[in-house]
């Protein structure tokens, strides 16, 4: 490759860097990103044409490497789990249902993080991770952080059972707290949750804040034959389950068994409600 082209590719790939960073923060990825990418990659296939023998380019200066502590931590790991097992494994966790595109919301709520963000560290392993729910070609032109190595270089030789574990602590986490309003617009009436039976052993008045600083009202910890729960007090009324009924009086069935109680999953706690 003659000294032209090579500083034409060195100037491509000095641009795939600035999309790769303004993808990472930005709330929106537009059309136009995407046809300056393409037209980037078109460029560099044209420059291999050109030239029988090609130069792989790695810019001089590397990106920084990210700060693997607290929520970015999180971030990075959720994002090498979605790129080997996709979405599933996180519906695998929760229970739940969500698409891809819920499941970025709720991640996004979850983490305090723009759902871009998230999907862009996902779509940063994706040619480097054997996936194998998927096939995405992601960000293959960017070499890996070093942040982001070295949690592929831990997560290669780990199991789905013991990748997900691991997640799990951090979707159930409560320095984590899930915004209540991510479930607002959800229509929880339309999920099949089947009844349940549970014999109350003990119940504990607690300060919301105790489980979760966004959480300001008492709370009540029940114990049952079937594990540990939580529900608002008496008659406090559920801001985000549209079918949930108020809090239930649960101290007043301690050593009974109760009928009728469906279990909610939110913010890293089971619900109890009673029908």
């Amino acid at each position: 490759m003659n000294e032209a082209n090579q500083h034409i590719e060195k100037i491509v790939y000095s641009c795939f860097k600035e999309i790769a960073d303004h993808t990472l923060q930005s709330e929106v990825i537009s059309p136009h990103i995407k046809n300056i990418k393409n037209n980037l990659e078109y460029i560099l296939n044209h420059l291999k044409k050109c030239s029988s023998k090609h130069v792989n380019f790695t810019p001089r200066n590397r990106e920084k490497t990210i700060a693997m502590s607290g929520k970015k931590n999180a971030v990075i790991r959720i994002a090498y789990a979605m790129s080997r097992f996709d979405y599933h494994i996180i519906n695998d966790i929760l229970k739940s249902d969500f698409n891809q595109t819920e499941t970025f919301e709720f991640l996004a709520a979850k983490l305090n993080v723009k759902a871009t963000t998230q999907r862009n560290y996902r779509d940063r392993f994706d040619p480097y991770v054997k996936q194998e729910k998927s096939n995405r070609k992601g960000w293959y032109q960017m070499e890996l952080l070093d942040a982001l190595q070295a949690v592929k270089k831990e997560y290669d030789e780990k199991d789905y059972t013991e990748i997900k574990n691991e997640i799990e602590t951090f979707l159930t986490d409560p320095a984590y707290p899930l915004e209540d309003t991510f479930y607002l617009n959800k229509n929880f009436e339309s999920e099949d949750l089947s009844m349940e039976t549970h014999k109350i052993i003990s119940v504990e008045i607690v300060s919301g804040s105790s489980l979760n600083n966004n959480w300001q009202n008492d709370m009540q910890k029940i114990e049952t034959d079937k594990g540990s729960y939580i529900d608002n007090m008496e008659g406090g009324q559920f801001g985000f389950f549209k079918d949930a009924n108020p809090g239930f009086d649960w101290s007043s069935k301690i050593g009974k068994t109760v009928e009728k109680i469906k279990v909610f999953h939110h913010g890293g706690f089971k619900w109890l409600n009673k029908q």
